[in-house]
């Protein structure tokens, strides 16, 4: 492998010694005129991370570096980010699995973009009932959050690593989520430019329990209501206290027909997802958009 790569691949991980090799396999066959290196970012791991990640030096131009501090994706991204050699910057996570021409779309779309992400897909490495818990759908575009402006998936990204370096990274405060939105919508502050890459793609990987489903939409939702208090100058519209209600009642009303595993994790998630908006929403002295 060459010494100065075009790229960095950024791997933001914490005790993901089961999981993590599955990334590092699926990096491990990019098909990619750009030459590469990866940069598996240890937030504190106490299990067999860092002994993983080296296992595969001798297929991937690769480095394990120090990113212990505060359990946060933010931390490992933030270490990974100043730690890379590459031009560009790209973004994944340990549980997921890139598709084969996942590095050369993602250093294609930097051409003409300063930020871009990719496509993310649920069908490979989820089970149907899964992806039905969550309705999701393979992603065709950019989201949106707060109906305001569009985003990058942080586990999906790529960007110029100058840009990176002046945006001063990732805001480590967002513990669980919205992360990449404030990041994204500080860049287009800036003047930037957000592209999407739908050959970029990702497979993503979801929560299996309800315990795992509940806590990661509690904590969007917390992050939400900090991502509101921080841009709600910014012209963002609020939903009516009318329309919060009624919200709930719907939620409320949907107890009795709960007798599918698919409608459960479905009403848990939203649950959660509202439960932790208004708690964030009280904390951040806020009420935050549905």
């Amino acid at each position: 492998m060459p010494e100065s790569p075009i790229a960095s691949v950024v791997i933001p991980v914490r005790n993901g010694a089961d999981v993590l090799h599955l990334e590092l396999a699926a990096l491990a066959v990019q098909q990619t005129d750009y030459p590469f290196e990866v940069v598996v970012a240890d937030n504190g791991s106490t299990d067999a991370t860092r002994t993983v990640a080296e296992s595969w030096g001798d297929r991937l131009n690769l480095r394990v570096i120090d990113a212990s501090g505060p359990a946060s994706v933010s931390t490992g991204r933030n270490a990974g980010g100043l730690a890379a050699r590459g031009r560009y910057v790209m973004f994944c996570d340990a549980d997921d699995e890139v598709e084969p021409g996942w590095v050369q779309a993602m250093v294609d779309g930097l051409q003409t973009a300063d930020i871009v992400s990719g496509k993310l897909q649920f069908g490979k490495v989820n089970t149907p009932e899964v992806v039905e818990w969550y309705g999701y759908a393979d992603s065709t575009g950019l989201p949106t959050a707060l109906d305001h402006r569009e985003y990058a998936m942080g586990g999906n990204m790529g960007i110029h690593a100058d840009l990176f370096a002046e945006l001063g990274g990732f805001d480590e405060t967002y513990r669980g989520g919205q992360e990449e939105v404030d990041f994204c919508w500080r860049a287009l502050e800036r003047g930037a430019t957000i592209g999407f890459a739908p050959d970029a793609v990702l497979n993503y990987r979801l929560r299996k329990s309800y315990k795992g489903l509940r806590r990661q939409f509690y904590r969007y939702g917390w992050n939400y209501a900090k991502l509101y208090a921080t841009w709600r100058d910014h012209g963002i519209e609020r939903n009516s206290l009318k329309a919060e209600i009624r919200n709930w009642l719907i939620l409320a009303s949907r107890i009795p027909g709960l007798n599918t595993e698919n409608k459960r994790g479905r009403w848990v998630k939203n649950v959660a997802w509202g439960i932790g908006r208004i708690r964030g929403s009280i904390h951040f002295r806020v009420r935050c958009p549905l």
